[in-house]
Formats: structure tokens, sequence, C-alpha cells
């Protein structure tokens, strides 16, 4: 980790499941369709709507092999259960991000551009959060505890 007082790409380190994995990027994007409720027109309140989050991940190689060596073990790429993934970074001030219950699905296999030869081979992975627990930003959780009191843990 560096010592400055802005955090950057190179200050952030990724877990998925329990394998650590070096990502070329990394998008994680909330969707709350909470809107304001509306009578005769004239805003009157707030509506909660339905949540959801996902995102992205591209790799190198070498880290897609890591992360096909857990599909390996469980049988299959669709057979992986859903992880959770954090994003930890800390310099002067520190940022924590989790998401809970991420389902991998791959979306671009192979991106080789063989004119910018000397650029890896990257692979992309899209996920979805599918975790009742969802997303704690800095420990606190982005749902109310009331939201998913009724919802089966898994």
């Amino acid at each position: 980790m560096s010592h400055g007082s802005s955090l950057s790409g190179l200050d952030v380190d990724i877990t998925i499941g329990s394998t650590d994995i070096t990502v070329d990027k990394i998008t994680l994007d909330i969707e709350d369709n909470s809107k304001a409720s509306k009578s005769r027109g004239v805003s009157s309140g707030w509506l909660k709507g339905a949540v959801g989050a996902k995102g992205s991940i591209e790799l190198n190689t070498e880290n897609f092999s890591r992360l096909s060596d857990e599909a390996k073990a469980a049988g299959s790429w669709r057979a992986l259960l859903p992880f959770d993934v954090m994003w930890y970074a800390k310099t002067d001030i520190e940022l924590k991000v989790e998401a809970f219950g991420c389902q991998l699905k791959i979306t671009n296999l192979l991106d080789v551009d063989q004119k910018e030869g000397g650029d890896g081979m990257i692979h992309k992975i899209d996920y979805e959060v599918v975790g009742r627990d969802f997303i704690k930003i800095n420990g606190t959780p982005y749902l109310d505890a009331k939201e998913v009191e009724h919802l089966p843990q898994r």
C-alpha cells in the first residue's frame, strides 16, 4: 500500500472467495430503483424500490487460471457457488467495500489483439450480487436490516 493522501487503483487489494486475485479492472454498480412518490403530479414522499448490483472483472491469463482452478474443483464454471468479494484500500484514508454472494458469468472469454502484441490476453467475467447481505461500504450495510429480515439465509 502507498502512503499518499489519495487512493488509486494501485492501492486496492481484491479477494475472491479465499483466493487473492490481481485484476486489471473491476467494477461494482448499484442499481437502486427508489424514487419520489407523486400525488397529482407533485412529489409527496419517497418510495423504496428494488435494488440490485452487478459488475465486471477483467484479468490476465495467469489470474484467470487461478480462478479456473476453483471452477475445476467445483466441477464446472456454472457450478461455482456465489462468493464474496472485498475491495480494500488504505493510504492516509481507508476504503473497504464488500459484495456478498457474487455469481459469476463469463462474458468475454478471450480478448486478443495481435496488433498490440505487447499487451497480454484479457478475460472478462461479469457477476451479479445475489446475497442477502448485499453490499457493505466501510462496514455499513447498503440495505436496512428491516429490508432483509424475512429473507432466507443461504
